[in-house]
């Protein structure tokens, strides 16, 4: 159900970014730009039947990517860090006019990270997504919306001498902590709250 006619796509990318540490090394600033060139990019089109009805992936000609990503960190106490991430993206299909599909234009992650015992790390992560082009496959919007999703994980660590195992963790990770309903891309709804559990060996 493939389209046997495209052809690979092409990406030539430049980057140039600089660290910053302050404050005796207890902080730490890092910038990016970067500049993504794109030939017979490969994106869905929903305006051709396809195969199935709904669709196929093309070559859209040629498209670029640019924009800048920004990262702080600040270690506030031996037990707590926290950090923010953002990423600026402006991209461009020259055969649409419009944005490259399923890439957000602005999207920032918001990190608190607290080890009370070298044991014990837990972590809360608040993400910010903007709205972005995205094709349909059964409706007519072409724009997912924005959204915000909270997660939180924890781990605890048992250090084993004298043994094969030298090492057993159990993780916890809960997803969309205040249970948003969102889509990553449009018509496909993201789960509510979730939960996983598990366990890792350090041979």
């Amino acid at each position: 159900v493939g389209n046997p006619a495209l052809s690979p796509e092409v990406a030539v990318s430049y980057e140039a970014g600089t660290d910053i540490r302050f404050a005796g090394n207890r902080g730490k600033l890092s910038g990016t730009f970067f500049y993504q060139d794109f030939r017979d990019l490969i994106q869905f089109d929903a305006s051709v039947p396809g195969p199935l009805g709904f669709g196929q992936l093309r070559n859209k000609g040629r498209a670029f990517s640019r924009g800048v990503e920004a990262e702080a960190w600040f270690l506030f106490a031996p037990q707590v860090q926290a950090g923010i991430t953002y990423t600026l993206s402006d991209t461009w299909d020259r055969q649409t006019g419009k944005s490259i599909i399923g890439i957000p234009g602005n999207r920032a992650m918001a990190t608190l990270l607290i080890t009370p015992v070298p044991s014990f790390q837990a972590r809360l992560d608040c993400q910010v997504e903007s709205g972005q082009e995205d094709a349909p496959l059964n409706g007519t919007a072409t724009r997912r919306p924005g959204y915000t999703r909270v997660d939180a994980y924890a781990k605890y660590r048992w250090r084993i001498d004298g043994s094969m195992v030298r090492e057993v963790a159990l993780t916890g990770k809960i997803q969309n902590l205040l249970d948003r309903k969102y889509q990553e891309r449009i018509e496909f709804p993201a789960p509510g709250f979730n939960f996983l559990l598990g366990a890792e060996l350090k041979i």
